[in-house]
């Protein structure tokens, strides 16, 4: 997209400020969107290298070598593609929220510019954070969880507080890893505590890569003024 030029606008210095504020977001969603990809490249190769070990695991146990330093050799190559997958899974959950937030600080922002609130279309932006946070709902609250894993475990007191009570059974999660979902339990405020998850996956980034072309779009619309993507 093309980048906005204070020069060439007319506007003060004063007036430019605010939306070379917007132009900087711009380029943070592409930043983060490339962090998110990152991260799903790098969940598909450790899990796909967790799978060839476990491979060669299995072939040690028919051995019956347990016990030898092979075995303790492909543990530990185990464990440390285990390890990478979850910091995948961790920092694709504070792309995801950092998102959220620049969303959010768009929207703000682009509503103190009276012009450019003239020129776009009402509860556009609006329709586009609902449009990310039908997709992403645990957005804050998992990276909450991922923020505070030890806060949330400091005593067995705040680890009943983030249990979850189902068919009878409490039970607590934190940082718990299905296939490419990283899921924790956690309370927020006031309400009751729940399942919170996020899904590091292509078409989570493809989601990510639709809204912010929704957003690219928007500011197209909008007479002289734009957001610059990546």
């Amino acid at each position: 997209m093309c980048a906005f030029k204070p020069t060439a606008s007319g506007l003060s210095p004063e007036e430019s400020r605010p939306i070379l504020f917007l132009q900087a977001k711009g380029i943070l969603m592409g930043v983060l969107i490339d962090n998110f990809a990152s991260a799903n490249e790098l969940l598909d190769f450790c899990d796909a290298r967790d799978a060839e070990l476990k491979e060669e695991i299995t072939v040690l146990i028919k051995q019956d070598a347990q016990n030898s330093q092979e075995w303790e050799i492909t543990r530990a190559e185990q464990r440390k593609y285990q390890g990478w997958a979850f910091i995948a899974l961790r920092d694709a959950t504070l792309a995801i929220y950092h998102f959220r937030s620049t969303l959010y600080s768009l929207q703000a922002t682009a509503a103190s510019i009276p012009a450019l609130v003239k020129s776009l279309p009402k509860d556009a932006f609006s329709q586009i954070i609902s449009s990310f946070n039908q997709h992403f709902p645990y957005a804050v609250s998992a990276r909450h969880a991922v923020a505070h894993s030890a806060d949330m475990t400091f005593n067995e007191d705040e680890m009943q507080k983030h249990s979850v009570s189902a068919l009878g059974i409490s039970y607590f999660e934190s940082n718990g890893r299905a296939g490419r979902i990283l899921s924790h339990t956690k309370k927020e405020g006031s309400s009751a505590p729940e399942d919170v998850s996020v899904e590091v996956s292509a078409e989570s980034l493809q989601k990510l890569i639709e809204i912010k072309r929704a957003v690219d779009i928007l500011f197209l619309s909008a007479a002289n003024f734009c957001v610059p993507g990546r």
